[in-house]
């Protein structure tokens, strides 16, 4: 029997009971780590499956049960972890709280396969195969595949995977030239979020609507598409070049800055699989002037209204011990309030004036919208508007 391991798609079922998931354990007609390629149809439709304990461990008892079946291009595997058991119960616990990086591995026998060159690259086709058993695993195989949800304690279901920066993978890798734009027109739109995240470092997870969105809402492609839009390896040249963005080159990007430091591990990732060594990843102090304009307004109004929080949250604290603030706490509250009102009567007088640059008039404007949005939502007055 052989075992074939991936980073596994796992979507824990809303509509029954809870410890319930569905795995999409293999991505079909994609050649993987192992220089297998696996054709539709390879698989029992249908057929039944153990979930076997963490590791392939068969001389320990099984975790659970499932059947398998095709969706698309994935073969995925709908069961339950028997929460009645304590092994059952951790198995269950370990996989919701591994999120988007859990991976899975299957057992089986080959029935028929041949071998064929694909791309000048030899392979073995994988024709009808029996599957035995799928089991969570420490690392896999597998090409672009992850967590998207987990049913949660109280039954509800715990969305995972769609965080913005997409969390690090092991694919191939190639140091072939890169052209960004092309190999992204080879991708559909709408994408679906697995195909997003097989491709791109970075998705706006607000963009996503029943599992798909606009390839305009996916940034940082970095892996080589297929033709018939399938992500294959991920190009090295790509991969420094998004770091280099993030440190400011080409302008820098808007992703939000406390996305950033999770599309440099995915990119650097890749290029340390690729035995380069990636360059480390600049902090927004040392980017010397060179930190996008909507993040450097993102960032400054975050600490902002951090600060009110804290103020009003010590404020509470001394007013339940009977105390007030200092008269020297309470005069530095007042110079800061000063300033923020005259940062807000500046941000005014800009979006007042006539600038002959009409690009930063664009800013300016910008910048004052996004202002009085999110103050709006915090409750914080932005006073001369």
């Amino acid at each position: 029997m052989e075992q074939k391991q991936f980073t596994g798609l796992v979507d824990f079922l809303e509509d029954k009971e809870r410890g319930s998931f569905a795995a999409a354990f293999s991505q079909l007609g994609v050649i993987d780590h192992d220089g297998d390629i696996t054709v539709p149809g390879a698989f029992d439709e249908g057929a039944r499956v153990f979930i076997s304990a963490w590791g392939h461990q068969w001389g320990q008892l099984t975790v659970g049960k499932g059947t398998i079946h095709q969706q698309g291009d994935w073969e995925v595997c709908t069961g339950q972890f028997n929460l009645n058991t304590v092994s059952g119960r951790e198995h269950y616990e370990s996989v919701r709280f591994n999120d988007d990086q859990q991976e899975w591995s299957f057992g089986f026998n080959i029935l028929d396969a041949e071998p064929a060159e694909i791309e000048g690259r030899r392979v073995r086709v994988l024709k009808k195969l029996e599957v035995f058993e799928v089991s969570p695993v420490l690392a896999g195989a597998g090409i672009g595949t992850h967590t998207l949800a987990i049913k949660s304690h109280d039954d509800g279901l715990l969305v995972a995977g769609t965080k913005a920066a997409v969390s690090r993978h092991h694919t191939a890798t190639s140091e072939e030239g890169w052209d960004g734009p092309a190999n992204e027109r080879r991708l559909p739109s709408p994408l679906s979020l697995a195909q997003a995240r097989a491709a791109y470092a970075w998705v706006d997870p607000e963009a996503v609507e029943d599992g798909e969105l606009p390839k305009q809402a996916a940034r940082f492609i970095h892996h080589e598409v297929s033709g018939d839009g399938k992500a294959g390896a991920a190009n090295l040249r790509a991969c420094s070049t998004g770091i280099a963005v993030l440190n400011g080159a080409r302008g820098g990007t808007t992703v939000p800055p406390a996305d950033r430091s999770g599309i440099y591990r995915h990119l650097a990732g890749h290029l340390t699989d690729g035995g380069k060594e990636p360059p480390e990843l600049k902090a927004f102090a040392d980017l010397d002037g060179s930190e996008p304009y909507a993040a450097h307004g993102e960032r400054v109004l975050l600490d902002v209204l951090g600060f009110a929080a804290r103020s009003r949250s010590l404020a509470d604290l001394r007013a339940k011990a009977g105390r007030t603030l200092s008269a020297a706490n309470e005069e530095r509250l007042q110079e800061i309030a000063a300033a923020l009102r005259g940062v807000a009567d500046d941000l005014d007088a800009l979006g007042a004036d006539e600038p002959t640059d009409d690009d930063e008039a664009e800013k300016a404007l910008a910048a004052r919208a996004y202002l009085e949005f999110v103050a709006a939502q915090h409750g914080i007055p932005l006073l001369g508007g």
